[in-house]
């Protein structure tokens, strides 16, 4: 995290934007991957107001798959992986890693972008023995992929990056592993994986919290002899959490309070700009940045209900909006008292922004002074909205997609756009997964529940039509193993 003018925290880029975590602890009670739900392709306008029902019994265990028939050829081995899990979408194609269930290496795998069990034939190339993995991040760009895995071996945590380029069928040819300070931001262009690194050289190991040395912004490029693009450094003066890095397309963003700077494959290395300052806020807010088309957006949601977007599209000025109608909306909206929307997802595209948290409502109308950290919370709510680039209007509005009793706690959030719509998918620990497709040109919203039993899941991307995620399921039949100990099948579902 890095600070604003205000102490406020605001997230590092540590994860890549693009590139969301596994969603083992909130599916961990499931044992079996099910077909996966369709939402109505004509919504009613009556959804937008209604929030999903949490199952008041755990969901009914998985039916057994059918017996093959006499004679037919055996099926091919699935391909079984644990977590943690990784998995992205690129030119029609998936791309996942993980660990083998049966011995210690890390494996990366292709497949098609298609709902189905995979086989281990998708394998494309092992990383190796990697100890104590505790993140994977997988990024796929032209012409190669690239993988980080973050580990802990030897009670030290270290970020390596492993990177292999192709193109089409021919077979990946590995580039030399990159190890980067696990205190690095990293993401990824289409051209190649950025990231932050200390100052070389043996001063660089001295640890000096009142003088830090300033770091530097690298890019390692897909392919082997490609020229890395130029990333500005300015605003790393402070050491590795001064700045959060943000990728797009081509552009390499690194901003740090009220100034931000731009570098990549299009672009020479810029001097900060001037970022647009925010009203002082009179109590804590929550920041999310995307740079998804190329354009940097930041949301910022503060309490009572305010929401702002600064967005910067080089060489145009940098810009401020205030989203109108946000804060007069929803279940937190009481007497005009509101909560901050804790932002879990800010994905832009063309005209539009698609914004989803959640927001905890006080068990009683409280006084404006009441709104703290110390109030008496009572339930929390999951939002989603979809507003206007250029206005700031918001064009559909989901308040309560579902409302989380006290005590339960929400996953992991993923969002993207396929096609004209937003869709958001989140995680409801004990009660499965859900997502919901907000479209403004209709200003509708359609819930539905992804049935999908499995210990982890990975959110690969989107199509015009879709969106894709690996889920790791258990057989069917396998009663009395002990759990976590069973291999587990990689499956490909699609939603909605």
């Amino acid at each position: 995290m890095y600070q604003d003018e205000e102490g406020a925290a605001r997230p590092s880029s540590r994860r890549n934007p693009r590139q969301e975590q596994t969603w083992a602890a909130a599916l961990a009670p499931c044992l079996l991957l099910m077909a996966c739900s369709r939402s109505s392709e004509t919504p009613s306008p009556a959804a937008s107001s209604s929030a999903l029902a949490l199952p008041s019994a755990s969901p009914p265990p998985g039916t057994a798959s059918a017996a093959p028939t006499a004679g037919a050829a055996p099926p091919s081995a699935p391909l079984r992986l644990r977590p943690p899990l990784a998995a992205t979408y690129h030119n029609g194609e998936l791309f996942l890693a993980g660990k083998e269930h049966d011995g210690e290496r890390h494996v990366l795998a292709r497949a098609p972008a298609a709902a189905g069990l995979l086989e281990r034939t998708a394998v494309l190339r092992t990383l190796g023995e990697v100890e104590r993995v505790s993140e994977l991040q997988l990024f796929a760009g032209s012409g190669g992929v690239a993988v980080v895995a973050t580990t802990s071996a030897g009670g030290t945590g270290k970020q390596v990056l492993y990177r292999f380029h192709g193109n089409g069928t021919e077979p990946l040819s590995a580039i030399d592993p990159v190890s980067i300070d696990e205190r690095a931001s990293v993401c990824a262009t289409l051209d190649g994986v950025a990231y932050t690194a200390p100052p070389p050289g043996p001063a660089a190991q001295a640890e000096d919290l009142l003088h830090p040395r300033p770091w530097r912004a690298l890019v390692a490029p897909f392919l082997p002899d490609a020229r890395p693009p130029q990333v500005p450094s300015a605003l790393l003066a402070g050491g590795a959490d001064s700045a959060g890095m943000f990728c797009g397309p081509h552009r390499v963003f690194l901003i740090a309070e009220n100034r931000a700077s731009v570098g990549g494959s299009s672009e020479h290395a810029a001097a900060p700009v001037q970022l647009p300052r925010y009203d002082p806020p009179p109590c804590p807010c929550h920041f999310q940045l995307s740079a998804e088309d190329d354009t940097l957006v930041e949301a910022r949601s503060c309490c009572h209900g305010e929401l702002a977007l600064r967005t910067w599209q080089p060489p145009a000025q940098a810009r401020m909006l205030r989203i109108h109608g946000a804060e007069d909306e929803g279940p937190g909206a009481l007497a005009g008292e509101s909560t901050a929307i804790n932002l879990e997802v800010l994905r832009a595209t063309g005209d539009f922004v698609g914004i989803a948290g959640t927001r905890r409502l006080p068990s009683k109308l409280p006084r404006r002074s009441d709104l703290s950290p110390n109030a008496d919370w009572k339930d929390t709510v999951v939002e989603a909205m979809v507003v206007e680039r250029a206005t700031g209007r918001t064009r559909v509005t989901a308040p309560e997609l579902a409302r989380l009793p006290p005590g339960t706690k929400p996953g992991h959030f993923w969002g993207g756009w396929s096609g004209p719509r937003f869709i958001l998918a989140f995680a409801i620990e004990g009660g499965g997964l859900w997502h919901a497709v907000l479209d403004p040109a209709s200003s509708t919203v359609a819930p539905a529940r992804v049935d999908a039993r499995a210990d982890g899941v990975a959110f690969a991307g989107c199509d015009m039509a879709r969106c894709y995620a690996i889920a790791l399921a258990r057989d069917t039949g396998t009663a009395g193993a002990v759990e976590g100990a069973e291999p587990l099948a990689a499956h490909v579902i699609t939603f909605p």
